[in-house]
C-alpha cells in the first residue's frame, strides 16, 4: 500500500475470518439494524435510523465522504457465512490528515468471538501503512467496557476524560505508529 492513499482507493482487506470492504448502498438492511438498535447505540449518541431507506441515504453520504476524503466506512463481512458482522470507520481527521478517529460497531451475534479485535487490527494497519496516519484515536464511553478493553488490547493508551466540548462524557485513547 502506498502511504497517503486516498479513501476512495481503499482496498478490500482480508483477515483470517473477515473481509473488510468499503460500504455500498446495498448494505442498507444491515446498516439499518446497526443504526436503529438502541442496545448497539447506547454508548455512541447515534440517533436511531427510522427506515432502511434512511439507512441507504446515510450510506450514500458515507460513500461521498470517501470521495471527498473526509471519512471512510467499511463493512465487515464474515467470510465463512457471508453475513455482515459490523462496520468500521475513520472520521474526524486532523487538518494535516495525519490523525483520524476510529469508530466501529458489531452486531450482537458476532460479540465475544474476537471478531472486533481481528477487524480493528487489520483496519489499523490500513490506517498506518495505507493512509499514512501517524496517530489513530478513539473516544469511547468509559461505560463501554468491551470497547475500552479492545482498545487497550490493541495497544491504545490514555483513558483520560475528553475536554472537547460536547464530548466530556467520553474518554480518549490513542495509538501512534509502531504502537500496535
Amino acid at each position: 500500500m502506498i502511504p497517503g492513499m486516498h479513501f476512495s482507493q481503499a482496498p478490500t482487506l482480508h483477515t483470517e475470518r473477515l473481509m473488510l470492504r468499503p460500504v455500498v448502498r446495498e448494505d442498507a438492511p444491515a446498516h439499518y439494524i446497526m443504526r436503529s438498535d438502541a442496545g448497539l447505540n447506547r454508548y455512541t449518541g447515534v440517533k436511531p435510523c427510522p427506515s432502511v431507506e434512511a439507512a441507504a441515504g446515510h450510506l450514500k453520504m458515507l460513500i461521498q465522504d470517501a470521495v471527498e476524503h473526509t471519512a471512510l466506512a467499511m463493512t465487515v463481512v464474515d467470510r465463512q457465512s457471508g453475513e455482515t458482522a459490523g462496520e468500521i470507520c475513520y472520521w474526524n481527521l486532523s487538518e494535516d490528515g495525519l490523525a483520524a478517529e476510529l469508530g466501529y460497531v458489531f452486531l450482537p451475534g458476532f460479540h465475544g468471538r474476537g471478531i472486533a479485535y481481528e477487524a480493528v487490527k487489520g483496519f489499523l494497519e490500513l490506517g498506518f501503512s495505507g493512509f499514512g496516519f501517524k496517530m489513530i484515536f478513539a473516544d469511547p464511553s468509559p461505560e463501554n467496557t468491551a470497547s475500552v478493553r479492545l482498545l487497550k488490547k490493541l495497544g491504545f493508551t490514555g483513558g483520560a476524560m475528553c475536554d472537547t466540548p460536547g464530548r466530556e462524557d467520553l474518554c480518549h485513547y490513542e495509538l501512534t505508529r509502531g504502537g500496535a
